[in-house]
C-alpha cells in the first residue's frame, strides 16, 4: 500500500474524505506514527550500514546519516585484512577513564554525531562500521509502506489523532485498535526490543 492509499483510508474512516487541506497534516501524522513505532522495534527491512573511514590520525567523531534512527551493531577495523572488533556503547560521554589511549572500544552518540573512544590508535584508513536502522519517511504519494505488518497500526493511530478533535469516543477506540494492531505485529518481529 502506498501513502496516497493509506491517506484515503484514513480520510474515509475519519469522515474527512473530501477535504484536501488535510493532506499535509495527515501525511505528517502518518510519518510521525510510522517513526514512533519503528523507533520502538528493530525491523530488518530498515537495516543498513555505513562505513566511517579515518581521513586523519586520531579521528573520533563522524556525522550520523540523515536517516539514522537506531543502532544495530558497531565494529572497528584497523585494516582491510583484519576482522573487525565489536564496539560497546559507552557511559559518561563515551570516555574510558581507565585506559584513555588505544584503539576504539566504545562509542557514543551525541546529538547528530557518532564518537568513538579511545581513539589514539585510530589511524588513517582505519574504519568504523555502523549498522543501523533507518528512519522511514513516506514523502511522495507513490511511496510504498516499508513494513506491511504495521500498516493497520499506523492507520488506526493516525485516525485516532484526527478524531480527537471531533469525536473523543471514536478516537479512543481507534487508538486502542492501533495499539492492539501494533502489539500483534510485534509478534512477527519477536527478536526486536
Amino acid at each position: 500500500m502506498n501513502l496516497s492509499e493509506i491517506r484515503d483510508l484514513i480520510r474515509a474512516e475519519a469522515g474527512i474524505a473530501g477535504l484536501d487541506e488535510y493532506t499535509t497534516l495527515i501525511d505528517s501524522m502518518i510519518n510521525q506514527e510510522l517513526q514512533e513505532i519503528t523507533a520502538k522495534s528493530k525491523y530488518e527491512v530498515l537495516r543498513t550500514s555505513v562505513t566511517f573511514t579515518s581521513v586523519a590520525d586520531e579521528t573520533y567523531e563522524f556525522d550520523l546519516p540523515e536517516d539514522f534512527q537506531l543502532v544495530a551493531d558497531v565494529y572497528f577495523r584497523e585494516s582491510a585484512n583484519d576482522l573487525p572488533d565489536r564496539l560497546l556503547v559507552a557511559g559518561i560521554r563515551g570516555r574510558t577513564l581507565a585506559d584513555p589511549e588505544g584503539a576504539p572500544r566504545n562509542y557514543v552518540i551525541v546529538g547528530d554525531k557518532f564518537q568513538v573512544y579511545p581513539y589514539t590508535r585510530f589511524y588513517t584508513d582505519d574504519a568504523v562500521i555502523l549498522s543501523y536502522y533507518k528512519r522511514p519517511v513516506l514523502a511522495a504519494d507513490t511511496d510504498e509502506f516499508p513494513i506491511p505488518s504495521i500498516e493497520k497500526a499506523v492507520q488506526q493511530l493516525t485516525m485516532a489523532r484526527m478524531l480527537r478533535m471531533v469525536d473523543t469516543k471514536r478516537a479512543q477506540m481507534a487508538k486502542a485498535a492501533g495499539d492492539e494492531s501494533w502489539r500483534t505485529s510485534r509478534a512477527e518481529h519477536g527478536a526486536n526490543t
